[in-house]
Parts: C-alpha cells; sequence; structure tokens
C-alpha cells in the first residue's frame, strides 16, 4: 500500500472559522428556541434595497455575466461588497436558467398532451 500524504485534519488544528463549531438543535440552544442567526462563522443574510435590486436587475438585463470594472462600479454605486454582487449574479443566473427549464417542460407537456389528446379521439370518418 503506498504513503499518500496526509490531505485532510481531524479540525483541532484547523484554520477555519467554523470548522469547530457544531449547530446545536433548537432543544439544546440557550431558550430552547430556533433563532434566525445564523450559524458560527457565517454573516447574516444581505437584505437588498428595491432601489439595489432595480439596479442589479438592469445590469443583469443588459449582461448576464459582469465583468472586473463593471462589478467595481456596481460595488461603488449601491454600497455593496464584490461577494454580495457576484453572489446576486450568480443566484440570478440560476433563477433565469431554472425558469427557461420550467417553461421547456411545460411546453412539452402540452405538445404532448395535443399529441396524446388527437389519438385519443374516435375517427368519425369511419362509418360501421
Amino acid at each position: 500500500m503506498k504513503n499518500f500524504p496526509k490531505i485532510f485534519s481531524s479540525g483541532a488544528d484547523s484554520d477555519y472559522e467554523s470548522e469547530g463549531c457544531r449547530s446545536a438543535s433548537p432543544s439544546q440552544r440557550p431558550g430552547g428556541s430556533s433563532a434566525a442567526s445564523p450559524p458560527c462563522g457565517r454573516r447574516s443574510r444581505t437584505a437588498f434595497t428595491a432601489e439595489q435590486i432595480r439596479c442589479l436587475e438592469r445590469s443583469f438585463k443588459r449582461n448576464a455575466y459582469l465583468g472586473t470594472q463593471d462589478k467595481a462600479e456596481l460595488c461603488r454605486k449601491l454600497h455593496l461588497s464584490d461577494k454580495q454582487v457576484r453572489n446576486w449574479f450568480q443566484n440570478r443566473r440560476m433563477k433565469m436558467k431554472r425558469s427557461m427549464q420550467d417553461a421547456l417542460a411545460q411546453a412539452c407537456q402540452a405538445d404532448h398532451e395535443v399529441e396524446t389528446a388527437g389519438r385519443n379521439t374516435p375517427d368519425q370518418t369511419v362509418n360501421p
């Protein structure tokens, strides 16, 4: 058997902030309630303002992929971090992909229903 270098650590000497932090179940948390706070080491969800969303959507309509300069300008204009803008665009592209897949599936389903409905009607040209 070959000796491979150790890639994974046990977690005891890990530099990751959230590595050793285990999420307690609601009954184990102080107060026993399921708080809406994020797990250890994670920041809370960004609530975009209506103006930020309008501006992001407008940019997305022009181009679904931002260049470095466009992204930097959006960050500055909207007072958002690079990561927030990048994640918003990635999520928006996935939303667009899902909606296109749903529309295609509906079109295929409608086409299939039309085809099967045509086969199930009795032929009216044949006289017994």
